[in-house]
Formats: structure tokens, sequence, C-alpha cells
């Protein structure tokens, strides 16, 4: 297991700044937190080819939740988000679930809605 810290985090999010033709990011088993995720998140959100986000296997919580679900309501290509064994409760899966209610969202997998279910602790 890789444990990220904040300053590898500051660095990844420099480097999705210049990257203009990522498809895949995945963070897994790294101890990515919310507050590291904050650290990424203008990277992520500048990335217009960005397909599928997996970030299995960490330790987000449903504050991320809310910026995630930002992610995906703007004009994003992202169709994959892979948040299993993360730390979301009801909360947090019912913020993606109101938004995977939305009209305007057709895009995404229907695995994403069954992976954060299953990770919420009912």
């Amino acid at each position: 297991m890789f444990g990220m810290t904040l300053k590898d985090a500051d660095n990844l999010a420099s480097g999705l700044k210049i990257c203009k033709k990522l498809k895949v990011l995945r963070i897994h088993n790294s101890k990515l937190d919310d507050d590291k995720f904050y650290a990424i998140y203008d990277g992520i959100k500048n990335l217009q080819s960005l397909e599928k986000i997996s970030m299995e296997n960490n330790t987000l919580t449903d504050e991320s939740a809310e910026h995630i679900a930002r992610l995906l309501s703007g004009p994003s290509p992202i169709k994959i988000l892979d948040l299993t064994n993360n730390r979301l409760s009801c909360k947090g899966a019912k913020q993606f679930a109101q938004f995977l209610a939305s009209p305007q969202v057709r895009h995404l997998s229907q695995n994403m809605l069954t992976c954060l279910l299953r990770q919420a602790r009912f």
C-alpha cells in the first residue's frame, strides 16, 4: 500500500493540470483522504478526456462525495467511477443517487450506483 502524502497529492495535481489526454486515473490503496482529494480536485476537473476514475480502497468520505458529484455533473466524458471500499455512508450514497436521478445524466456506467450503494454503511 502506498501512503500518499499531501505533498504527493500537490505534485499529482500539478501534473494533472498539464496532462491533456489522460483517459484513466487510478489511485488505489493509497490512503487518499478528503484533504488529499481536495488537493488534486482542480487537476482532475480540467481533464477533458478522462473517462474512468478509480479510487478504490482509500479513505474518502461523504465530504468528497459532493466534489466528485460536481465532477460528473459538468460536460464530463467520465463514464466509470469506482469508489469501492472507501468510507462513504448513506449520506454520500444519497448525494450520488440524487445526482444520478437527474435527467441530464445518461453517460455514466450503471455499475457506479451499485458500487456506491454497496459501500454505504446503512
